[in-house]
């Protein structure tokens, strides 16, 4: 084992690390796909609403398949760019952004959290629904697409995202969820430090929450929640 994210990995080696030898073994599974669907969590510390990473595409072409699929997949934020310098995590070993660079069209969702010891049945419905309604799209299947979340393309670099950081080491108690719709100065959280005692966290504008950390003790300057414009 090695604690290497696959996405950080490309094409991987079917002799390598155990990394190298999983993505190997997907990258197979995924050469002959028209479409990669990529399913994705935050972390433990974390909860992601949900969004979906387009892949960049030739627009002076026409070429937008990942786009559409990505909004019959659906989402709060449909997250677009230009090239793949815009994002802001190294996105281009990612499997679908290398298979819309192979010709074939790629969505990275996200939603939830990782290695929750309950299933969110939320975030699981979103997934599967968001499944279905691309193979819906590509016409595999026949029924009606689903639509999900309020399906805003926004391009990373202008999006206005604010992360809101803990101003004090303590615990966190959040008073707002993953999705929640949020007005400037709602109390977002509580935290409890000692010996520096409560603080209130309120939002600093009008928007949609799409990252929240997860109960427990933060540190000073940890990211708690982000908050994208309405």
């Amino acid at each position: 084992y090695d604690p290497i994210d696959p996405d950080w990995v490309h094409p991987g080696d079917k002799n390598g690390s155990y990394t190298q030898r999983m993505k190997h073994i997907l990258n197979e599974l995924a050469s002959e796909a028209d479409c990669v669907i990529d399913l994705h969590t935050s972390s433990r510390k974390g909860s992601n609403n949900t969004m979906v990473y387009v892949p960049p595409e030739n627009k002076e072409k026409d070429e937008i398949k990942s786009l559409n699929l990505s909004l019959a997949f659906g989402g709060d934020r449909i997250i677009y760019g230009t090239n793949e310098n815009d994002y802001g995590w190294p996105v281009q070993n990612a499997m679908p952004f290398v298979a819309v660079k192979n010709g074939k069209t790629g969505i990275y969702a996200e939603a939830g959290t990782g290695g929750s010891s309950i299933p969110e049945e939320k975030f699981v419905n979103y997934f599967v629904t968001g499944v279905m309604n691309v193979l819906s799209e590509i016409g595999v299947i026949d029924s009606q697409i689903c639509k999900q979340g309020e399906r805003k393309v926004v391009n990373p670099l202008n999006e206005n995202s604010i992360s809101v950081k803990s101003e004090l080491p303590g615990i966190f108690m959040p008073k707002v969820m993953v999705g929640d719709r949020v007005t400037k100065g709602q109390i977002l959280a509580k935290v409890y430090g000692i010996p520096d005692g409560e603080k209130e966290i309120v939002s600093p504008i009008n928007g949609i929450v799409m990252y929240r950390h997860m109960f427990g003790p933060t540190s000073e300057k940890d990211n708690i929640v982000t908050i994208s414009p309405c």
